[in-house]
């Protein structure tokens, strides 16, 4: 479990996760993907940063790395930005847009100023630069709207900052999202290297299965993978509840159980009745009634 520390780094607060208390996880991804991710992730070695970084000319603007996770949910982009801190040894500064959002005018743009402000004051003052992870970013890099309303004014200013930020980033900024369709054409200039996180081959779907359920064959995973084509995070899923059905005693066979929660994995999508309470099915029967 990952341990949330609060960092006293000069006058602010810095909310980081260590290198150290990060849980080494298996990824599994196709081979072409796995060869350029993995040469990314030595770029990001501490040493070898560095030497990218003295590569810029001494008063450049940004001599930082900005990069951009992309994909269908529950293809590994979450983890991969882990894994990266717990190989590259560097601490984790994970924002979410809820730290940042807020109902009063202006606080917003303050927080997300403010954001920065403490990661360069923790740049400066850790010996190893943390990365700056924007978890699912989706809201903040979208299509920038006409102003209607103090919503889209609050919108526009967020991006606005956004976009100054990372013009003179110095640091490490990864960035995670599930929609790239409608993202601001100013944004898809600043990341400067873009992965998409395709859902997995069969081998590697393979590898994911055997190494989610302890001691499942190979044909096991054959066939789980033949008849359900599920992303690494329903397999992680379906295996999770196939823990808890592990310690109950199992009724079926590993396969027969496994494939059971396999099917119910997925909310049948087709079933049309309602939850909840009906108010014009009220008034029907109380018409009735009367």
């Amino acid at each position: 479990m990952l341990k949330f520390l609060r960092a006293r780094i000069g006058k602010v607060n810095v909310p980081m996760i260590k290198s150290k208390d990060i849980q080494k996880v298996n990824l599994y991804f196709n081979p072409e993907f796995s060869k350029r991710i993995d040469r990314v992730s030595s770029i990001l070695m501490p040493q070898k940063f560095a030497e990218f970084q003295a590569g810029f000319p001494t008063h450049a603007k940004m001599k930082g790395l900005t990069m951009l996770f992309y994909g269908e949910p529950g293809c590994g982009k979450t983890e991969m930005v882990l894994q990266i801190c717990r190989k590259t040894k560097r601490p984790l500064m994970k924002i979410e847009v809820t730290d940042f959002q807020s109902k009063w005018v202006g606080e917003s743009e303050r927080k997300l100023k403010q954001i920065f402000t403490d990661y360069k004051t923790a740049c400066e003052r850790i010996e190893v630069a943390p990365i700056l992870f924007l978890n699912e970013c989706d809201q903040v890099i979208g299509k920038r709207v006409g102003i209607r309303n103090s919503v889209d004014q609050m919108s526009n200013a967020l991006q606005n900052i956004l976009l100054e930020q990372m013009e003179q980033f110095d640091g490490i900024m990864i960035g995670t999202t599930n929609l790239t369709k409608n993202m601001d054409e100013a944004f898809e200039r600043r990341w400067a290297m873009k992965f998409e996180f395709e859902s997995p081959n069969e081998l590697a779907k393979i590898s994911i299965w055997k190494s989610a359920i302890k001691g499942l064959r190979q044909q096991e995973a054959i066939e789980l993978v033949k008849k359900f084509d599920f992303t690494p995070g329903e397999i992680n899923n379906v295996a999770r509840r196939f823990m808890v059905e592990n310690l109950l005693g199992l009724e079926k066979s590993r396969l027969q159980t496994l494939q059971e929660l396999c099917a119910t994995e997925h909310y049948e999508r087709n079933h049309t009745s309602n939850i909840g309470f009906s108010f014009e099915k009220s008034l029907t029967l109380k018409s009735k009634a009367i």
